[in-house]
């Protein structure tokens, strides 16, 4: 009788030993290689360093993480805001039908 593996015992091992040096691939680099680079890109980039990433609770509590910040003083933002027409008054002038 023979002690080699079998065909599926093989394939199986195959299989496993790709799995796990995918696995251990992404986390090298989601959690190496990804946040290095971030930081090196931050550096060359310092107007990145004091821009909101997160909410803040009245507390200081960091909460969800921004899609979107605008940057300068509430007289500059509405400025801006006044000029660009605000998201509002775009979808109540837009032709639109009721639905049922």
């Amino acid at each position: 009788m023979s002690d080699s593996p079998t065909p599926t015992r093989s394939l199986r091992k195959r299989v496993l030993v790709i799995l796990v040096v995918l696995l251990l691939a992404w986390l090298v680099i989601a959690y190496l290689f990804m946040p290095g680079l971030w930081r090196r890109y931050v550096r060359r980039h310092p107007a990145l360093e004091d821009v909101p990433r997160v909410t803040h609770t009245k507390d200081g509590i960091p909460g969800d993480p921004l899609n979107v910040a605008l940057i300068g003083t509430q007289a500059e933002v509405m400025k801006i805001m006044v000029v660009w027409k605000s998201p509002r008054t775009a979808f109540c002038d837009a032709p639109t039908k009721r639905l049922p």
